[in-house]
């Protein structure tokens, strides 16, 4: 998290991140909030218990939210956090072991 960003070289799903086909999606209602994410999510698990976490890309705020408040992880309730992250017999998409999601939250490190 605190390490140089390097952009990401994969485009596997397209320059969009949707398969070249985003100008096909409808906008959304929904606008940009104020509070980070990081913040936000333990509220969110907070107010609303049982809700589910459902990730779809590289887990940086919910690592940020992890470390800001530690309790965080202990306000999912089991079988309620759910990553794209890979197969278990696939090759990765980013290295020869690494998912994108994965990988791009990890490559500081590495």
């Amino acid at each position: 998290m605190l390490g140089e960003w390097k952009a990401p070289v994969y485009q596997g799903h397209g320059s969009d991140g949707m398969g070249n086909e985003g100008h096909a999606i409808a906008e959304s209602p929904l606008k940009p909030q104020t509070l980070h994410a990081s913040l936000a999510l333990p509220q969110l698990f907070e107010k609303y218990p049982d809700a589910y976490l459902i990730t779809l890309g590289p887990l940086t705020n919910i690592a940020l939210a992890c470390s800001m408040d530690p309790s965080f992880p202990s306000k999912i309730k089991p079988g309620r956090f759910w990553m794209m992250g890979g197969s278990h017999f696939c090759q990765g998409n980013c290295s020869y072991a690494a998912e994108f999601n994965v990988h791009t939250g990890m490559s500081p490190i590495f």
